[in-house]
């Protein structure tokens, strides 16, 4: 991970972030595939409540600034007060419950974005 952005991943996880489990918990296949790829197509992409010019929340607003004061220019943002589908469809993607939720590398609050039908996922047998 680049300097900046390995400085503000740590300040996110600094700020709270933890880790959660990892499922798609009745979420589509398409939906799915298609949160798969929004989370893949940037370094860094977040989903917040509002936008990074106009934050609807505190903690977006507090995610905003951490990348901000990190040198984090880059991103992809995705309003989810915008879409009840995309709010929820993150959600059960994470399998987190509340938003803002930050994706470094494919690496988010449920941890890295392999799925359960990937090989490395699978049991050994």
């Amino acid at each position: 991970m680049s300097g900046s952005l390995g400085r503000a991943a740590a300040a996110l996880l600094r700020w709270g972030r933890g880790t959660g489990g990892g499922g798609l918990c009745g979420l589509g296949v398409r939906a799915a595939a298609q949160l798969d790829a929004l989370v893949k197509k940037d370094k860094v992409v977040v989903f917040l409540k509002g936008t990074p010019e106009q934050p609807q929340c505190g903690f977006s607003n507090a995610v905003v600034q951490i990348l901000r004061l990190h040198g984090v220019r880059a991103y992809a943002a995705y309003n989810v007060l915008d879409d009840p589908e995309l709010r929820q469809g993150i959600k059960d993607y994470s399998n987190w419950p509340t938003i803002p939720q930050v994706y470094l590398n494919e690496w988010g609050p449920g941890g890295r974005t392999e799925k359960a039908g990937d090989p490395l996922h699978q049991d050994s047998k």
